[in-house]
């Protein structure tokens, strides 16, 4: 691999509420980054392995080859030797599996747990302009190993009262993270933005007061892209759907989501100082 002359920006989706479209988001700002030319890897860290089927047409019931074998604690194997290459040029994966699942019980009594996949991403930051870091909806190991390893966070969210919820107690358990990190001289990354997802178009009342609650709660934090409901990105997951040979973006590449993905990764090229 070409090495970049960049510095790599790592950035981790995460929220503890589900079916807020956190696996949809990471990979198709990782498809549109790597369309626009920036190498770009996605890391499944989800146990379920969505992004890894889409982009992989494989579900890994065993642990070989992916980030299991990555974190685990005994004889632990290097991120370069599992990274694949996908149908998109400069887009790789390093896939998931559902041995994932059991990593947390096994990190438990293990030495810097919580960074693990922080040292093992050294070995491969300077290849990459972009890290996309797909987590499970948790705040557990999984998930406390993406954020170590990040430079940014992204937490989608819909405008539902259980999405904002979880927005809320995902603020509280960060802080008591961040008081955590610092024990080791370590911060949590920054927050990146906010992105809503799934909306009804036109709004209704209650989605336009909640996305006002999270204007007063977030301010210019949240991104000002909405990604509409739009059954052709969740059509794109699947690639008996697609088609062989064809990627999902390409499938869905004149959808109002796609567009909208579009317009969330111009913003965060902004945020992350590349224009």
């Amino acid at each position: 691999m070409e090495t970049s002359s960049f510095i790599s920006n790592v950035i981790c989706f995460c929220n503890i509420k589900g079916g807020v479209a956190k696996s949809v988001s990471a990979l198709f700002v990782a498809w549109a980054l790597a369309i626009l030319g920036y190498r770009t890897l996605l890391l499944d860290l989800d146990p379920q392995s969505n992004s890894t089927y889409t982009l992989t047409g494989e579900l890994y019931e065993e642990p070989e080859g992916t980030l299991y074998e990555v974190l685990r604690d005994k004889e632990p194997r290097s991120l370069r030797s599992i990274i694949l290459p996908t149908q998109q040029p400069n887009l790789f994966i390093a896939p998931g599996s559902l041995w994932l699942s059991s990593t947390e019980l096994e990190l438990v009594s293990a030495t810097f747990r919580e960074f693990k996949l922080k040292m093992a991403l050294k070995d491969v930051l300077p290849y990459f302009h972009f890290v996309i870091i797909d987590t499970p909806s948790s705040l557990g190991l999984l998930t406390i190993n993406a954020l170590a390893a990040s430079t940014h966070y992204i937490v989608p969210v819909y405008l539902k009262l259980w999405g904002l919820i979880g927005i809320r107690i995902l603020n509280v358990t960060l802080q008591g993270l961040q008081a955590k990190f610092t024990e080791f001289n370590m911060a949590l990354p920054p927050l990146l933005g906010v992105l809503v997802t799934q909306v009804r178009r036109p709004m209704t009342k209650n989605a336009t007061d909640r996305y006002a609650q999270l204007q007063h709660i977030f301010g210019d934090k949240l991104f000002t892209s909405i990604i509409p409901m739009n059954e052709k990105l969740e059509e794109a997951m699947d690639q008996e759907l697609t088609g062989e040979g064809a990627t999902g973006y390409e499938y869905a590449a004149n959808s109002i989501g796609v567009r909208a993905y579009s317009a969330v990764v111009k913003e965060i090229l902004h945020r992350v100082g590349i224009d």
